[in-house]
């Protein structure tokens, strides 16, 4: 059907291919729009896959990314045809691995992830060009990298999470981090505290980014946010202990539960 293998025939996968396929097809099957991963890359090791993965939508375009396991990475980007569907950028081969990894729209452009040898693993943004395809901002500066969480897109900015480590004495240090898509314009919102420790739940409705946050003192509360320093709210104590938040989502009425 439209261009791709005969309805109802599935042609066979060589060694080491992937398909991407159309989003769409006017006869109502799926059509292969190019081969990413060519024959004779050689397979990961049983435990690990070899795939197309983190496909995310910028303005009509899908982006998304091959990671090898020999440690390179490939980031693509495509409008459903063959034509259109090119390599970004490649990363180079290396251990650690690169682990380029897509995480939201900011505007008309991508944030994300991957590890370089010159900052560790830090924010990126791309506009789908090699030349607009640079890295957002050292926010650990030097080789540490970045532990980012949490991402959320606020029209065209984001939010998201950073855990560092303080060492003197040795905390851990929980921040809230904004950015526009633009190195001057990526900035600490909020400072919450140190030994703190940001629960992996979270919930995203329309308005607000509700996240749990627990520590010694204060035990496990609620937290809001609208990526913002002023949005940042206490919400409720939970716990007078630091106890594991599970099964977190909204009910019919959009409330947190």
């Amino acid at each position: 059907g439209c261009g791709g293998p005969e309805a109802g025939v599935e042609a066979p996968l060589r060694t080491g291919e992937a398909r991407l396929l159309a989003p769409s097809c006017p006869t109502g099957g799926a059509q292969r729009v190019k081969v990413v991963i060519p024959p004779g890359t050689p397979e990961p090791p049983p435990f690990a896959g070899l795939s197309p993965s983190g496909f995310r939508g910028v303005q009509g375009t899908t982006y998304f990314t091959v990671n090898y396991p020999d440690g390179a990475s490939v980031l693509w980007r495509t409008q459903g045809t063959e034509g259109s569907t090119v390599q970004v950028r490649a990363f180079s081969a290396m251990w650690p691995e690169r682990g380029l990894s897509p995480l939201a729209p900011l505007g008309d452009k991508l944030l994300f992830t991957v590890y370089t040898p010159e900052s560790g693993r830090e924010p990126w943004v791309t506009d789908g060009t090699v030349a607009g395809t640079r890295l957002l901002k050292d926010v650990t500066p030097g080789t540490e990298g970045t532990a980012m969480s949490q991402v959320s897109v606020w029209g065209n900015s984001a939010s998201f999470f950073r855990t560092r480590q303080v060492l003197t004495p040795p905390r851990t240090q929980v921040e809230l981090w904004r950015t526009d898509g633009t190195e001057a314009g990526t900035r600490i919102e909020v400072n919450l505290g140190v030994l703190s420790t940001l629960a992996e739940q979270y919930v995203r409705t329309t308005s607000a980014h509700f996240f749990f946050m627990s520590n010694p003192t204060d035990g496990t509360s609620l937290w809001r946010t609208d990526g913002t320093a002023g949005g940042t709210v206490f919400v409720k104590k939970l716990d007078a202990g630091q106890v594991p938040v599970m099964d977190v989502g909204t009910t019919q009425d959009g409330a947190v539960g």
